[in-house]
C-alpha cells in the first residue's frame, strides 16, 4: 500500500530534525529516530531531543517497533539492546541488521551463496 503523501510529492512537507551530526544510515520506530553518524556511533532522536547510545564501532543499524535497537559493528558482531537497554553480542558473523513488522530479527550473514549473503532469522 502506498501511502498518501507518495502519491503527492509536491505537497509532502519535510521537517529537519537534523544537527551538526553527519548521518550516514537511518532507522525510525513510532516514538524515535536513530542513526550512524560519521564516528560509528548510533544516536537516538526523541522527544525534540538527541542522545548517544552506549555502543560503539557500529556499521548498520535496526531497530524494532517497540524501540529495540540491534547494531552490527564494524568487527561483524551483532549487538542487540534489550527492554532494560542491556546490550547483548552474538558472535556470528554479520553484514547487516533489519527487524520483521512482529519484533523478529533478520540478519545478512557474512557467509556469501550464489545469489548473495545468507539471509538468517533469529529464532
Amino acid at each position: 500500500m502506498v501511502s498518501a503523501a507518495c502519491v503527492d510529492m509536491e505537497r509532502v512537507k519535510w521537517v529537519d530534525h537534523s544537527r551538526q551530526v553527519a548521518a550516514k544510515r537511518i532507522a525510525v520506530t513510532k516514538e524515535s529516530v536513530y542513526v550512524l553518524d560519521a564516528k560509528q556511533m548510533v544516536e537516538e532522536y526523541s522527544g525534540g531531543m538527541w542522545s548517544k547510545l552506549e555502543v560503539r564501532k557500529v556499521y548498520r543499524v535496526g531497530v524494532a517497533s517497540n524501540g529495540n535497537v540491534a547494531a552490527v559493528t564494524t568487527a561483524g558482531k551483532l549487538l542487540m539492546q534489550n527492554d532494560q537497554g542491556v546490550w547483548h553480542k552474538m558472535n556470528h558473523c554479520f553484514q547487516d541488521v533489519a527487524f520483521g513488522s512482529n519484533g523478529e530479527i533478520y540478519a545478512l550473514g557474512c557467509k556469501q551463496t550464489k545469489t548473495g549473503y545468507s539471509i538468517l532469522r533469529y529464532v
